[in-house]
């Protein structure tokens, strides 16, 4: 089931969520049809339930974190072909909640690597 939902902050069709089996997905949804969805991504890699998501203030970065203590950062600049940009393994137990804080400026395109490090992502765990 979902256990946790983030609005995107630019796109108001877009939405991530954080779900049991392990899988974050970004739904894009019509606001005319909103029986439908247009489509979805399924963000692969967690180990445990996914109990946070959260976008980056700009809408380039989007934080999953997981009860396998792991924390996956998304490149979605391209919200329909999103990237992993970068896994910290942020705790031996769970990663209840991410949050990106700071002034924050958008990830370059054609960038091998998000520099997580300058992004200042702050995570609170238990």
């Amino acid at each position: 089931g979902v256990l946790c939902i983030a609005a995107h902050p630019l796109e108001i069709e877009v939405f991530a969520v954080g779900n049991q089996d392990g899988g974050a997905w970004l739904w894009f949804l019509d606001f005319n049809k909103l029986d439908k969805a247009t489509g979805h991504r399924i963000l692969t890699g967690h180990k445990g339930a996914v109990w946070s998501v959260e976008f980056s203030k700009d809408g380039c970065l989007l934080a999953s974190g997981s009860s396998d203590g792991m924390i996956r950062v998304w490149d979605v600049t391209v919200l329909r072909q999103p990237t992993q940009a970068s896994v910290i393994r942020a705790h031996d137990s769970w990663v209840r909640q991410v949050h990106f804080q700071g002034p924050f400026h958008s990830v370059q395109q054609n960038t091998d690597k998000v520099p997580v490090d300058t992004q200042q992502l702050h995570h609170i765990y238990s």
